[in-house]
């Protein structure tokens, strides 16, 4: 764990995935408006996490006509002091009966799926202090959003 600034760690991963999102004629954008995100954590990880995300939404857009193919990263900063980040598409969505389970190790949607990739997310995040959920995404799609501490809060209660 090093202090880390989370709107760079979005940035290489835009960066990472820039050819991929072009390939799929995917408009991705980052609206960084929590200030000065600075956190404690495993760069790796949450690069891991943000991937992850950004795949799974990539997933969900296939299908979709490709000038309504949307992906965004956003993040806000809470009353509380949390950094939250979400990240939407304007995919398939999911079913909101199974949403609760998303995140259960070897439960997925996929037909080549094998259910792992937003149970490693949920752990990352948890280790890192935070919490992950999912919503839907208006008119169309998902929203995942997760929760960090800033360094600040968590040296005083991590």
């Amino acid at each position: 764990m090093e202090p880390l600034d989370l709107h760079e760690i979005i940035r290489e991963v835009f960066a990472l995935m820039r050819g991929e999102l072009h390939r799929r004629a995917i408009d991705a954008h980052a609206n960084l408006r929590a200030g000065a995100c600075e956190i404690v954590g495993d760069r790796t990880q949450l690069q891991q996490v943000l991937l992850n995300l950004i795949i799974n939404g990539v997933e969900a857009m296939g299908e979709s006509p490709s000038g309504d193919r949307l992906l965004e990263i956003s993040t806000i900063r809470q009353p509380s002091g949390v950094i939250q980040v979400n990240v939407s598409d304007t995919g398939s969505g999911f079913d909101p009966h199974r949403g609760d389970r998303m995140f259960e190790a070897f439960f997925t949607t996929k037909a080549m799926g094998i259910g792992i990739g937003l149970s490693i997310c949920r752990s990352i995040i948890e280790a890192h202090g935070g919490k992950i959920w999912a919503s839907q995404n208006e008119p169309r799609g998902s929203v995942f959003h997760f929760t960090l501490p800033d360094s600040a809060r968590r040296d005083l209660h991590g």
